[in-house]
């Protein structure tokens, strides 16, 4: 595996000089190599920096002719970036650790669906609940979230709806090793703080979504299910409500 994520590092990162390149404007991901930050787009602005996922998490940074650079609390994630053809290549930098982590973009510049933008990448489709009664407050720190996706598969033939951890299909049985290796990405005094986001289509079955909460409150990891407003032409802003 290591040597093909140096090959394919390789191969992206021979690129042109982004030196003359605007990179001012809104780009999507899409393929994510080893990143573990979940990145659906980029907003480029001059005057403004750089956004993930700008008006979703909202994640702020700085970029110039070479780098990307993201510093918040005790998440510091640093991009080298170059131009190859109509693509952006981003190489995270990595600091004592044997990986490459490359994450590859367009740009889009039509107007766009948020919804379908912020799933575009998933194995699952997924249509979010909305939710128009009491919501609670957005949790701090997006970066200790644990999310778990349901919905149907977008290819294959499957007609059930399944779980998704960490872009793989996976079960009740996998959320043990699922929750200990995303704590190995996690400060070890943050451990505890860690909380579960659930993105679900709105026709997933609650009987699938139950034991994923039941397991979260036998180890008191609060959790979240994610939902929309009715009205999303704007933007899509992610809704937050306890079970």
């Amino acid at each position: 595996m290591k040597i093909i994520l140096f090959v394919l590092g390789v191969s992206f990162l021979s690129c042109t000089d982004s030196h003359d390149f605007d990179i001012n404007g809104h780009w999507h991901v899409e393929k994510n190599i080893g990143c573990n930050f979940r990145i659906h787009t980029m907003d480029f602005e001059e005057e403004n920096g750089v956004t993930i996922d700008k008006g979703l998490s909202g994640l702020m940074g700085s970029f110039d002719s070479v780098s990307i650079v993201f510093g918040v609390d005790c998440l510091n994630l640093v991009f080298d970036y170059q131009v190859q053809h109509d693509r952006l290549i981003l190489s995270e930098r990595t600091y004592g650790v044997e990986k490459v982590s490359i994450i590859k973009l367009f740009r889009c510049s039509v107007c766009c669906d948020r919804q379908v933008e912020f799933f575009q990448n998933e194995l699952i489709d997924i249509d979010l609940p909305v939710y128009s009664d009491k919501i609670d407050s957005e949790p701090y720190y997006s970066y200790l979230s644990v999310p778990i996706l349901f919905g149907k598969p977008i290819n294959g033939n499957f007609s059930n709806y399944k779980m998704v951890l960490n872009d793989e299909f996976g079960t009740v049985e996998d959320l043990n090793l699922f929750f200990e290796n995303f704590k190995l990405k996690i400060l070890e005094g943050r451990r505890n703080r860690i909380y579960c986001t659930i993105y679900t289509d709105k026709d997933t079955p609650i009987e699938m979504i139950n034991p994923v909460i039941l397991y979260c409150n036998k180890r008191k990891i609060d959790v979240y299910l994610i939902g929309r407003k009715k009205d999303y032409s704007e933007g899509l802003k992610l809704l937050y409500k306890r079970p």
